[in-house]
């Protein structure tokens, strides 16, 4: 018990030189009986965190297939589950795996969370500033002859034919050596084999080993992980681990007290002085638990949280709370952090893999309490997050939410697809997407599915209006200058648009959220809009471009995406005198609006007539609603609308709303922004500027300017204007939104939210400390060179 009680490096290197094991190479086995391991367990996950989720992973692994052992069923064969879900349903549950609600922990109560996390444990021990962490579990444990081959193996094969298990690959549980601290990357592993799993009177000890890195010593080219083996065997290269006989140990924790409870068998695996960063208090905002949370947003089953470090506390509550995921807990307590109509389930096809898509839109600053900043689309399979893409994808001007960019997570769940599909997908590693053709394209379509989707749409304007309106001045004399400055200047007339202010920034009737829709637990009818359910649609299409078709329904938004009674859809093109399923599409329903996006299968020429067929069913319909389409395919036409291009919209009521420009830029709005509101845009003393697109790419660019009042230089200047405080401001507030549109103009109306808020920032608190002067100056240098001109002269 000497190393599970240690809590740093050297206290584990002490006890090895006094059992005589440190420096007797020997009785040190190669992890993976592979001498270049080093490479291999290197190349792992890159970060701390998702390395630890590996740990967690297998313990719930090892949670089912005790369940599936214990019941005779063998993991491999024809009557194990055969996904991670239904092995939760029928061993856990005791439930109908056939129902899709079934396996699904956001569906329990919170005392069956709390009991099932109680099998399953992560604990923080040690110093505040170096913790350790342990992970305990009650599942299969090993028998001493099978450590080798699972927990100290490298590649194999364990569990690449066990359908209901997350680890296939035999590596993830080894990255997270490389982030134990000091030199020798110190992990404990003490196991024993469920008694119930093993013939009756079996020797059935506890085995426990320790891994360390080696440095390289003659002939080797780097360092070698090897753990303690120091039993010998007729293989000297295959030594055997340390066993020991006793019922129970007491290595499972109670509220902050690590070693409190007594474990008959499953596994114990303690990391010292493990390397991530934040290691305040576990179950703080900013703790060990909220930054797995988004690594493993919806684990197959729940875990425990434990702080045994010095923390002061008065209940168990302080130190110990199951663990259930982000996503599950935005499910308990969405009322107080979700916008109205959030979480939004839909779904999207790429090359014929089905993707579930979750929309959470947070309430002003509460996402903070849910995710890290460089997470904003988590890409998740069976619970655990594979993959992710940061926030800026929805600032992409393909996307165009940048006022809800901070407050927007996406979920997709990708535990439907196929194992090719998912290797083409994620990297080995289990921590990062690949590049690859297929990566791509579900990044366009899921642009396109968050470009198009009305929710977000509205979520987005309400955002903006909430952060404009209210404050919203008369922009009219900036306008003016505006135009007066642009017009007598050639140069800058042909770069900048010359428009005038719309009448209103906001269509309030589309960005209420008021607006109420009962919709149906089942639907009545689902058809396309504006027609009979069995009234063919007949429309053209241009070649090679998606297809947009419009459904009123009387059905619940979330009826597609939801877990309990979920419907389905199909949809079919007549191919060659078959019907074939459409392999690209994505449907988004809301308020009693679908829109269904697609692309055509094969190479139809031009002319062609091709007949579609959308069919909706669930278990509570006798006979399914079908709706029938004619498209007829036209040539292919080039909408572009790049800066060369030249566009001029006329405006026949002369009401001075049009719109006339090269680079197609709007005029901005422009807010003001005081000190007290610094934290909501991001800005300090020397910001100048926040640039927010506020449309998503077209004919027309629109971006919103908000600057600070507050800057450190605009302050000075204003300090010695002495009676010219209001000349200045508009000084400054001018020649600020000349220069933010001099950047969007040089990166392009289409550039992405991102990239232009981070130029425009660069440029303007660049141009803070010399703008007034600047201008000031400038407007003498005529009075000054008349006499030097009428000398050369």
């Amino acid at each position: 018990m000497a190393l599970v009680h240690a809590d740093s490096p050297e206290e584990v290197v002490s006890i090895l030189q006094k059992a005589g094991y440190w420096d007797d190479p020997k009785v040190w086995r190669d992890l993976g009986d592979n001498e270049n391991n080093y490479s291999v367990i290197g190349a792992q996950q890159s970060d701390p965190i998702a390395a630890l989720v590996e740990k967690v992973v297998n313990s719930i692994d090892a949670r089912l297939m005790n369940e599936c052992i214990s019941r005779g069923i063998d993991p491999t064969s024809k009557q194990a589950p055969t996904s991670v879900r239904r092995a939760i349903a029928s061993l856990i549950e005791g439930s109908d795996p056939d129902k899709a609600a079934n396996g699904r922990i956001e569906h329990w109560v919170r005392k069956q969370r709390r009991e099932q996390a109680e099998y399953i444990s992560i604990s923080a021990t040690g110093s505040k500033s170096n913790p350790c962490l342990s992970i305990s579990d009650l599942g299969e444990g090993q028998t001493p002859a099978a450590v080798p081959d699972t927990f100290m193996s490298l590649a194999k094969s364990n569990k690449l034919r066990i359908p209901f298990v997350q680890g296939k690959f035999n590596m993830g549980g080894t990255g997270a050596l490389r982030f134990c601290g000091g030199l020798h990357h110190f992990q404990l592993v003490l196991t024993r084999r469920n008694p119930a799993l093993l013939p009756d009177g079996a020797d059935n000890p506890w085995s426990f080993t320790i891994v360390r890195r080696m440095e390289p010593t003659d002939g080797e080219r780097s360092s070698v992980y090897r753990y303690l083996a120091p039993i010998p065997t007729g293989d000297e290269k295959k030594p055997m681990l340390l066993t020991f006989n006793v019922e129970s140990l007491p290595i499972r924790p109670k509220g902050n007290n690590a070693y409190a409870l007594q474990q008959e068998y499953g596994a114990f695996i303690k990391l010292y002085h493990y390397e991530y960063t934040y290691r305040s208090h576990v179950l703080l905002s900013d703790g060990l638990l909220r930054q797995i949370d988004t690594r493993l947003p919806s684990p197959a089953l729940p875990y425990m949280m434990h702080e045994c470090r010095a923390y002061k506390g008065d209940s168990d509550r302080s130190f110990a709370n199951p663990a259930t995921g982000v996503l599950v807990r935005l499910a308990d307590d969405k009322g107080d952090n979700l916008e109205q109509d959030f979480p939004k389930h839909d779904e999207m096809v790429v090359a014929g893999q089905r993707f579930r898509i979750s929309l959470f839109g947070f309430k002003a600053k509460k996402a903070a309490t849910y995710l890290n900043r460089s997470e904003g689309v988590l890409f998740v399979v069976n619970g655990q997050t594979h993959g992710t893409l940061s926030p800026q994808i929805f600032t992409r001007s393909k996307v165009g939410l940048d006022y809800v960019a901070d407050s927007l997570m996406v979920s997709l769940d990708c535990s439907e697809l196929s194992r090719t599909a998912l290797e083409e997908l994620f990297m080995n590693s289990r921590e990062a997407l690949a590049k690859s053709e297929f990566r791509t394209a579900v990044e366009r379509e899921l642009e396109d599915v968050l470009n198009h989707h009305p929710l977000l749409r509205e979520f987005n304007n309400r955002r903006r209006e909430e952060k404009i309106k209210e404050k919203a001045e008369d922009n009219s004399s900036m306008e003016d200058t505006l135009k007066e400055i642009l017009s007598s200047s050639p140069s800058l007339a042909s770069i900048f648009l010359s428009g005038q202010k719309l009448k209103t920034p906001f269509n309030i009737k589309q960005s209420a959220a008021s607006d109420k829709f009962d919709g149906k637990l089942f639907p009545s009818y689902f058809r396309f809009r504006g027609r009979a359910q069995d009234e063919e649609l007949s429309r053209k299409a241009e070649k090679g471009r998606a297809i947009r078709l419009s459904f009123e329904t009387d059905v619940e938004d979330n009826y597609f995406g939801r877990s309990k009674e979920p419907g389905s859809y199909t949809v079919e093109q007549e191919l060659d005198g078959a019907w074939v399923a459409v392999t690209q599409r994505s449907m988004n329903l809301y308020r009693g609006n679908a829109t269904l996006t697609i692309t055509l299968e094969g190479d139809e020429p031009v002319g062609k007539q091709v007949p579609l067929r959308f069919t909706v069913s669930d278990d509570q319909m006798l006979e399914p609603l079908v709706s029938s389409a004619r498209i007829e395919l036209i040539p292919y036409q080039d909408h572009d609308t790049s800066d060369t291009k030249k566009h001029k919209k006329k405006n026949p009521k002369n009401d001075g709303n049009d719109t006339t420009d090269q680079a197609g830029i709007e005029l901005p709005t422009a807010t003001w922004i005081s000190k007290e509101e610094w934290d909501d845009y991001g800005f300090n003393e020397h910001s100048v500027l926040r640039v927010l697109r506020a449309d998503t790419g077209g004919d027309k660019a629109k971006f919103d300017f908000f600057l600070n009042q507050d800057n450190i230089h605009l302050l000075n200047e204003l300090k010695h204007a002495k009676g010219k405080e209001d000349l200045v401001r508009e000084q400054y507030r001018v020649g600020m939104l000349l220069l933010g549109m001099s950047v969007i103009h040089g990166l392009g109306k289409n550039a992405d939210g991102d990239v232009v808020r981070e130029r425009a920032d660069q440029v303007t608190s660049a141009a803070a400390l010399v703008l007034i002067p600047m201008i000031r100056h400038l407007g003498k240098l005529d009075l000054l060179l008349k006499p030097k001109l009428a000398e050369a002269a």
